[in-house]
């Protein structure tokens, strides 16, 4: 992979990949080249989960700020494969070296898209702002074990409420004053919640392969 980055794909896997690159995207591009080499592998990519974030934030790019239509679509596609702290931490640095500061609606929606990104890997499938409350529900009631649960109600304490009706959905009240401390706050507890649950399936597996 790190060859493709430095010399380009080619015709490695079809006849038009430097087009294809120019309509999505290099960093998208490059995604979906590793999950067709993982295929032509035989490795099935992890299903990746597509978590619906919807929070009274302001995540844009100002028309001040990337005024080409064309730059301000790319920099769009480029937050929106990030996936790790390094990713996030790289499109603030590039975008401070091209663009200058950023400003608290850019730093939002960087930080969303990291967010999601943890999310998908913690099995959420939706974190939602309900008036004062923060809704976050699993993709199914496997994931909410009463392990998780403990852990949430260490970090939250008596601001969780669990959902009797659907046990794979829990509130807690906000109580932070900005949206920047939601969205750290958010970032906390989803990154907790998404090393809890992958650590759970790496013991779960180590399990399997000693059966």
């Amino acid at each position: 992979m790190r060859d493709l980055e430095i010399r380009g794909a080619g015709n490695l896997l079809g006849a038009e990949q430097h087009g294809q690159m120019a309509d999505i995207g290099y960093d998208l591009y490059v995604k979906f080249l590793d999950e067709a080499i993982k295929r032509l592998q035989g490795k099935e990519p992890e299903e990746k989960i597509d978590t619906l974030i919807e929070l009274n934030v302001d995540g844009y790019i100002p028309s001040r700020y990337i005024k080409d239509e064309e730059q301000k679509i790319e920099v769009y596609k480029r937050i929106s494969v990030i996936e790790t702290k390094r990713d996030y931490s790289d499109m603030i640095e590039e975008l401070t070296d091209r663009f200058g500061d950023l400003p608290k609606q850019v730093i939002n929606l960087l930080k969303i898209s990291y967010i999601k990104a943890l999310a998908s890997k913690g099995k959420i499938s939706m974190i939602r702002q309900l008036n004062e409350m923060i809704q976050i529900e699993f993709v199914d009631k496997s994931c909410l074990t009463m392990e998780l649960i403990n852990e949430i109600l260490k970090r939250l304490g008596e601001k969780v409420r669990l959902d009797a009706s659907n046990t794979c959905i829990i509130r807690y009240k906000y109580d932070k004053e900005s949206q920047e401390d939601l969205l750290n706050e958010l970032e906390d507890l989803v990154g907790k919640i998404s090393s809890f649950i992958n650590s759970q399936s790496e013991i779960t597996n180590e399990l399997k392969g000693e059966i």
